[in-house]
């Protein structure tokens, strides 16, 4: 019995942080397509090999092989911007050459 407890908040603590991440990359999306600018990342010209990965801005399918913009959180995970709430960035995200070329434009990058 007490294993199938365990395993359960096991579960429990997996999904809750699963929750807390894409919460963290929907304030992040909507902060980046109001045009705020979103400067805490370090930005990397390189190969995307993953399957099925999206463009954060456009959220267009990025093909395997195609060379794109990966950014990596530079400051940490913790982001003070919402009152009394603190909320986790993405590890990385990735965006494509046209979408990083505008963005930088608007200086947002």
């Amino acid at each position: 019995m007490h294993r199938h407890i365990d395993r359960m908040n096991e579960r429990l603590t997996h999904m809750t942080a699963r929750i807390k991440d894409r919460v963290g990359e929907e304030f992040l999306a909507n902060r980046f397509n109001e045009g705020e600018k979103v400067d805490q990342y370090n930005w990397n010209y390189e190969y995307s090999f993953q399957p099925g990965r999206r463009c954060f801005a456009s959220n267009n399918l990025i093909l395997p092989g195609t060379k794109v913009y990966k950014g990596t959180f530079a400051l940490g995970r913790i982001n003070n911007n919402s009152p009394g709430m603190s909320m986790p960035y993405p590890a990385e995200i990735w965006i494509t050459k046209e979408e990083f070329t505008v963005r930088r434009l608007k200086d947002q990058i």
